[in-house]
């Protein structure tokens, strides 16, 4: 029998026993953002979830967040949290989830998937072999495919908490939920790849990289200390402090690849604030390139334009 029960109900991520999680083993949170920390149309997370944020890192948690939403929503919401955190996750499959485990150095007895929506979150979690967690939603508004696919998970739910056992869907029962949520994802992605717009994303991560060179250059200026840039094969990047390899910032891009036109995975800005080496940074996605170009001499970062793959400077 296949199941896609969440081990775990409550209302609120707030009510969530994370003493016992951790008592129990669990080291790795991954957190849905949309109507699991906050409504999925506010700009940034409320004082009461950075404060619990803040309280679990503190405790010795490892924290990913793990979104369907596009990267500009999840570097949005994460601008002042500055956790580790992937978007356009693909939920409910699991690869978004296995990426979120190695970006925290978590398995998957040592993680859990916490989220507000049955048919993504919890069954995503399932996929991977975690341990799930569902909320209540932080608000009744929601995208109109969502609203749709939470009353199917009524139905769903209402199921799980009249049995007593931790028995699963029957086949017949598993393929009408699967044939349902064909539909539903059929939908959803659609709304997703309308909004999830490739060259914005783009522009969102170039213009992120382009502000933590500047913030790096600054810090080593006032500070007098080196700090630097080391970035990630997969795509991504730690602002680090050189010498005592302290990480201040790190950033995760997904489906966004960054270049250098030199061999060293590391930029650092002296105590002068001179890049050391100074490179050409390029960003590409599956149909769009960006490069950042920084001045040898002063460590300005000048920005190119977005170019198709291929393109050249007449175009």
């Amino acid at each position: 029998m296949i199941s896609i029960r969440p081990d775990f109900y409550y209302n609120s991520v707030l009510e969530i026993p994370y003493e016992e999680l951790f008592a129990t083993g669990i080291r790795g949170l991954i957190f849905d953002i949309d109507n699991t920390l906050t409504a999925f149309d506010a700009k940034l997370p409320p004082q009461e979830v950075s404060d619990l944020i803040e309280y679990l890192l503190q405790m010795g948690f490892k924290i990913c967040l793990l979104t369907n939403n596009t990267t500009k929503r999840l570097n949005g919401f994460n601008s002042e949290l500055k956790l580790p955190g992937i978007a356009n996750a693909v939920k409910p499959m699991k690869r978004g989830i296995i990426k979120a485990m190695k970006l925290i150095d978590t398995d998957a007895a040592s993680s859990v998937m916490i989220g507000d929506q049955l048919l993504s979150d919890v069954w995503a979690g399932r996929n991977a072999g975690v341990k799930t967690i569902m909320v209540k939603p932080t608000t009744e508004r929601d995208f109109f495919f969502v609203k749709f696919k939470r009353l199917i998970e009524r139905i769903m739910l209402r199921k799980f908490f009249q049995e007593k056992s931790q028995g699963g869907f029957t086949l017949i029962e598993l393929l009408i939920v699967l044939a349902i949520m064909s539909i539903v994802l059929g939908a959803g992605l659609a709304v997703f790849r309308t909004g999830s717009n490739e060259r914005r994303d783009l522009e969102s991560a170039s213009r992120m990289l382009q502000a933590d060179l500047r913030y790096a250059q600054r810090r080593a200026l006032t500070e007098g200390r080196r700090i630097g840039i080391q970035f990630f094969e997969e795509g991504g990047y730690d602002v680090v402090i050189i010498d005592t390899a302290e990480v201040l910032r790190t950033v995760h891009f997904n489906d966004i690849t960054v270049t250098r036109n030199r061999q060293e995975s590391r930029l650092h800005y002296t105590v002068r604030g001179t890049p050391f080496p100074a490179m050409t940074i390029t960003l590409a996605s599956d149909n769009y390139t960006r490069a950042l170009i920084i001045n040898p001499a002063g460590g300005r970062v000048r920005l190119e334009d977005i170019k198709p793959q291929g393109g050249n400077n007449g175009e």
